[in-house]
């Protein structure tokens, strides 16, 4: 699917259950190379990060935040569908190998924590 196009996902988690092997499992991932500016994504990712003021010192890093933010986003709507502890469904979150400049914001994104206050800049 194009990263644009879609913005509730329940809709995919209810045809891959009605379609797909129950014994199989679904590795979910929202997006790859959202951290780069060589793909369309990564500029996406980077301007909806800005947009919504989430946490990160720079463009980079809110970019980051938004792709986790949204990641999560994608989960809760299989989770809706499958059941939040469903062993069906394997949460994927790319990244770059070696890459070590990172902050913690998967972590803190992934625990709902993304958003900066208002007053915070």
């Amino acid at each position: 699917m194009k990263y644009r196009r879609f913005g509730r996902t329940d809709w995919l988690a209810q045809l891959i259950q009605q379609k797909l092997d129950p014994s199989l499992r679904i590795y979910i991932e929202y997006s790859t190379k959202c951290g780069t500016g060589g793909f369309p994504q990564g500029p996406y990712a980077q301007s909806q990060g800005v947009a919504m003021n989430l946490v990160g010192t720079n463009q980079s890093y809110k970019g980051w935040s938004w792709y986790v933010y949204r990641s999560v986003q994608v989960y809760q709507g299989f989770e809706a569908v499958f059941g939040k502890d469903s062993p069906r469904l394997v949460k994927v979150l790319s990244g770059q190998a070696g890459y070590t400049g990172l902050p913690p914001i998967p972590r803190r994104c992934a625990r709902g924590t993304c958003r900066r206050s208002p007053t915070r800049r």
